[in-house]
């Protein structure tokens, strides 16, 4: 198990290690319908911002010195009110760091993060169906189980249910979790 799980900004020895977080997922298992749109977009998204900006961000996930993955962020409207909008999270781990409670550990820290730097009443966090782990991660940090959107995402050449998930800060600071 790790002993020290940090989020840190980019730098580019982790983009590449970015780029190989897609590179050994299996398409027809791993990629829980998310797919690698482009290395050119990447280098360009990182020289313009490091992958931080109001809309959305990505972090490293450093365990005991070395890169094992990402964290993400993006801002999702939720109605037409300009107040009615929540962070929509994910993370990425690399095969031969999983199970060791990085993901865990990544995702309580950025929740953490964004409740405390950011002025969001909602954070939302999704993933298929059959991926247990994550929905029993998201469940240990608090997160309520919110409902199934059914054909959610199309992947693995079909359509595939999600789960969404949710937490509100005043569970987050009622530490819930």
């Amino acid at each position: 198990m790790a002993t020290d799980v940090v989020l840190r900004a980019f730098t580019e020895e982790d983009v590449t290690g970015f780029k190989r977080y897609w590179d050994q997922l299996e398409p027809a298992t791993d990629r829980d319908g998310m797919s690698y749109a482009s290395t050119t977009k990447d280098d360009q998204s990182f020289a313009e911002d490091g992958f931080l900006s109001d809309e959305r961000g990505r972090l490293a996930v450093i365990a005991d010195g070395t890169f094992a993955g990402f964290v993400g962020w993006r801002r999702r409207q939720n109605a037409g009110n300009s107040m009615a909008w929540c962070w929509n999270i994910g993370v990425g781990i690399l095969r031969d760091h999983r199970g060791q409670g990085i993901g865990t550990a990544a995702q309580a820290q950025l929740v953490d993060y964004l409740f405390a730097t950011t002025p969001v009443e909602r954070i939302e966090a999704s993933t298929d169906e059959e991926n247990l782990a994550e929905q029993h991660v998201l469940e240990s940090l608090g997160f309520t189980r919110e409902g199934v959107l059914r054909a959610g995402n199309f992947a693995q050449g079909r359509w595939r249910d999600m789960v969404m998930y949710s937490i509100l800060r005043s569970e987050h600071q009622r530490g819930d979790r």
